[in-house]
This record gives C-alpha cells, structure tokens and sequence, in this order.
C-alpha cells in the first residue's frame, strides 16, 4: 500500500493551555497527514511507502531518516531542490483551543505540490491513501492511480476553503473508491447537514464513505449498508492526528480482512489510542487497549 501526500516538521510546546509566545521550548516530530498516516499504517503491521517530497534541507533530512525508522518504504520520498521543509508549530491555548501555525509559502515550502507520480508503478487494486496536499497541484497525478483503490483524506482547513476548492475536491472523488472526511468536512463539501443525506450525495460516486465524529465514533456508508460505531470513553491527552490514525488503521484492517464493521470498529479504537496515549498504537497494543477497553 503507498499514502500519497504532505510531509513536514511540527514542533509541539511543552506546555499546553499556553499563549504559543509564552512558551519557550518545544519538541520536534513529523507532521503532515501523509506523513502521518504512514506511520500509522506501518505500526499497525502495513507494508507501507511514502510518497512526497521535502525540502532538500537539514529538515527534509529528518524526516526521511524518522520515516525509514518507522518501516516506512522510503524510495519516493523526493527532496526538492531550491525548497525549504514546511514547518509547523502546534498550541493549545489558555481556553483550551487548538490551533496550529504553519510557515508554509508557495514557491519556496510546498515541495509536495509538485508530486510526480510518471515514475511509480502502482498495483491493479492496490490500496492508495491520497491526501488534500497530493492534489494542491495538478489533478492529472490521478490518472496514474487508474486501476487502484484511492482512499482520499480531505483533511480541510476552513479558513482556507472556498468554492473552488469544493469543485477541485469533487473531482477527485469522482476517481475515488472510498472518502473518510469528518463531520466538519462532510458538511463544507456537500453542503448537507445531515450525515446521511451528506454520505448519500458522496455515493453517487464512491463506493464508500467513511465520516469520523470524534468522541462520537464513526459511521460507514454504502449503497446498501449503514454501520455505526460508538465513542469511545477516555481522558483525551492529545488529539493531533488522531483522524489520520483512524485513516491508517481502516485501510490496513479492510485490506487485511475485507470486512467493512471489523474495519471500523477497529479504526475507532485506533484513533482513541492515540487520543488517550499521544501516540500512534502498534498492533500488539491496540489489541490489549481493545481487549481492555472491552472488558
């Protein structure tokens, strides 16, 4: 399986429930949903490869290096010659908001716009998870993923969403196998309301549709199903990428298994491990916090 997307570095503050400007040490990781699921996949036991592009820079560096440490099949991971590494700085502040502040300027920190699929062989059926940063550039990079089976994260910013946008994303569900927005998306890109009238608009041209709701859980739809998942209980401890955990975790079960509720089920508990722990799961520990969970 290959994810299809951003990769970039994020630095979390020591201290939450802080002004970003009051806090004066913060740690280095990866970021970026691309990046994310990835790792998601392969600690759950995917065979899984990257592809991206990073700055040619110290950062790019880091990053390649902290993916080929998670397992992470790293052969397309380009670095972009004349680009800086994105990066990102993550607060939780005094109210307890989230937000996230990105240096990230087209032309010079964006290398995963120019994400060049001409080179890569993919398989007939092949599970691809494509991200909103994979399509920022040209949308003909999907007619290279003819034949497989794209699993797409929006992964929307509001403030940055616009009509034109709405129409770009359309376009690339039409080519798509299966969506996994969350509520919040779902509504901006099918300006529903309501969740089911929302999946039904998406099945006119997807097989699938996946839509995360938090400590709510999760419900899956197909022209002939409906599976609904519950929430699961647990003092969150943080909650940043906990969507494309879930992401990860669906795709490498339901390619494992083939079974859309095990699937589910299964990304739930994934995502409320990493809410809990603050961190992605491996398999063996997944299962004990489901078999804990369960108990």
């Amino acid at each position: 399986m290959k994810v299809i997307g951003s990769a970039f570095v994020e630095f979390i503050p020591n201290r939450f429930f802080k002004k970003i400007e009051e806090v004066n040490i913060f740690k280095r990781g990866i970021g970026g949903s691309g990046a994310n699921i990835a790792i998601a996949e392969a600690r759950l036991g995917g065979k899984t490869a990257i592809v991206t592009k990073v700055g040619d820079d110290p950062f790019g560096n880091f990053i390649v290096e902290e993916l080929k440490g998670e397992g992470i099949d790293t052969k397309y991971v380009e670095k972009e010659a004349g680009y800086k590494t994105g990066l990102s700085f993550y607060e939780i502040d005094e109210r307890g908001n989230s937000n996230y502040h990105f240096y990230r300027f087209p032309g010079t920190s964006r290398p995963e716009e120019n994400i060049d699929l001409s080179g890569i062989g993919f398989s007939k059926n092949e599970a691809v998870s494509l991200t909103e940063a994979a399509i920022r550039g040209k949308l003909e990079i999907l007619d290279y993923l003819e034949g497989t089976r794209i699993f797409y994260e929006p992964n929307i910013r509001k403030d940055f969403w616009n009509e034109k946008l709405r129409e770009k994303t359309m376009n690339v569900i039409k080519k798509c196998y299966a969506m996994l927005p969350n509520r919040n998306e779902l509504k901006l890109i099918t300006k529903e309301k309501e969740i089911k009238k929302g999946a039904e608009t998406l099945l006119k041209y997807l097989s699938l549709v996946v839509v995360k709701m938090g400590k709510e859980g999760a419900e899956l739809f197909t022209e002939n199903e409906r599976i609904r998942v519950n929430g699961i209980s647990i003092s969150p401890k943080f909650e940043i990428g906990a969507g494309d955990t879930f992401h990860g975790a669906f795709v490498v079960e339901f390619s494992k298994s083939g079974d859309l509720e095990e699937a589910l089920r299964y990304a739930n508990f994934a995502a409320a491990f990493r809410v809990g722990k603050g961190r992605f799961p491996g398999r063996k520990e997944l299962e004990d916090f489901i078999h804990l969970s369960l108990r």
